[in-house]
């Protein structure tokens, strides 16, 4: 992998992105609004704490500290329920922010024909994917933890403290460390995918739709209780994203074929 062709694909990409006030209104408006809805989701019960009444029980096997979570009230244990769902949520801003990103770059490759030059330099078509992928999914990575950064910090500020002992638990760094920057170079690369049918913009955000609808999936799983994401299942959701993405990345190479970027994508 050549790196001076790789970083002149990222430094291509960063420049026209991040110069773009549209696009810095949805990857840093959109996903604040999602850390303020976790944050509210979460201290709306605290507010109500002296309320009790008609509060459906949440079983401790749901809850990540057994011990901790039985000396809590119900209203307690139904926030730190809703707490723990957090992780899986706040996944929804790398996949969105990357997905984005992808839709717009490539889309507008094709309305103005700048990718073909590119094209006709010694990079490679992986060196070509490796490196949008990768001015794709750093800041969507960066941003998830700069939100969910945010959240801590309002729940350290004015957050109860039967809450913040759940904010250092092991699936926050597996979430973090893993799942997250996983899920972003999959929906990227999902996107390109997605984009490379597309005619325009709206088109591809359509059609990359299904790339959210798992991740809803998997959080509706969880908070029906029907599958716990604990340390153990969220590693094997590693590993699956891990292979999914090598999957797609095959793909995508094929889809990337010189040949038919220059005769398709007219």
């Amino acid at each position: 992998m050549r790196t001076r062709l790789l970083g002149n694909v990222i430094g291509k990409e960063w420049r026209y992105t991040f110069t773009k006030a549209s696009y810095l209104v949805f990857v840093l408006v959109i996903p604040l609004i999602l850390t303020g809805q976790s944050f509210w989701s979460v201290y709306a019960f605290v507010l109500d704490e002296d309320s009790d009444e008609d509060v459906p029980p949440v079983p401790l096997e749901l809850l990540a500290d057994d011990a901790a979570a039985a000396e809590l009230s119900p209203l307690g244990r139904l926030a730190v329920f809703v707490f723990l769902q957090v992780p899986l949520f706040l996944l929804l801003i790398p996949v969105m922010v990357a997905n984005t990103l992808a839709t717009y770059s490539i889309i507008e490759e094709k309305q103005t024909g700048t990718l073909e030059p590119l094209l006709a330099t010694p990079v490679s078509t992986r060196e070509l994917l490796f490196g949008k992928t990768l001015s794709g999914a750093i800041p969507a990575v960066l941003i998830y933890w700069f939100c969910s950064g945010v959240l801590f910090l309002l729940f350290a500020l004015i957050g109860p403290a039967y809450v913040t002992a759940f904010m250092l638990e092991p699936i926050w760094l597996v979430c973090w460390l893993l799942v997250g920057p996983l899920a972003s170079i999959l929906a990227y690369l999902l996107g390109i995918i997605a984009s490379s049918r597309a005619s325009d913009a709206k088109s591809a955000q359509a059609l990359a739709l299904v790339i959210i609808l798992p991740l809803l999936g998997l959080i509706a799983l969880q908070v029906f209780g029907i599958v716990l994401f604990d340390l153990v299942n969220l590693l094997i959701l590693s590993v699956v994203l891990a292979a999914a993405t090598w999957l797609v990345l095959r793909l995508a190479e094929r889809v990337f074929a010189r040949e038919r970027i220059l005769v398709r994508w007219k």
